[in-house]
């Protein structure tokens, strides 16, 4: 099930918040402004700010603030966190598997990848998936990408542009294409 809440004007302008079943991300192939291939779809007037509407639920399922346009190719394999914040422009490919931490926020047009191919050139058509966690109070900067198999450990920052290959420790600064630890914090 998704909620979008339309600020008003154009479909660009609207805030989209994606209930959850649980754990698991109910999928919608494409969210451009418009409300996709989703089930029991309402859209709502926003009259508070997003910094002033809280966490919100209905029953078990949870409610999180998310700008479109957002475009993943499953959702189901998406594990999403209390109190997540997901920019405009991101795109999750999750077949590996996504897990995002608690009070994460995702930065504008963030790739996160679960899947590669083969560097072998006689088997590159095929694919094979590892899967992406981000931990709780992490904070990924604008255009972010990580690829598969990378761990952010908990209270990380990744700074705008990076290209995450490899696992950021715990309460550190990483950056840079490929990311490194730039500080600890």
């Amino acid at each position: 099930m998704i909620v979008g809440f339309h600020a008003g004007g154009s479909p660009s302008s609207a805030t989209v918040k994606t209930i959850f079943d649980g754990d698991r991300a109910i999928p919608a192939t494409h969210i451009n402004g418009y409300l996709m291939d989703a089930p029991d779809v309402w859209i709502e007037s926003r009259t508070k700010p997003l910094c002033d509407v809280p966490e919100m639920g209905i029953g078990n399922k949870r409610l999180f603030p998310m700008f479109p346009p957002f475009h993943t190719d499953c959702g189901k394999n998406t594990k999403i966190g209390k109190r997540v914040f997901i920019n405009a422009g991101c795109q999750f490919q999750d077949q590996g598997g996504i897990t995002i931490g608690d009070d994460v926020l995702i930065g504008p047009q963030t790739i996160i990848a679960t899947l590669n191919h083969d560097p072998d050139p006689d088997k590159r058509g095929g694919m094979f998936a590892k899967p992406v966690i981000i931990g709780n109070k992490v904070w990924l900067g604008a255009r972010v990408t990580i690829c598969p198999g990378v761990t952010i450990g908990d209270g990380a920052i990744v700074g705008a542009g990076a290209v995450v290959t490899k696992d950021a420790p715990p309460r550190t600064v990483v950056a840079g294409v490929p990311a490194k630890v730039i500080k600890r914090i």
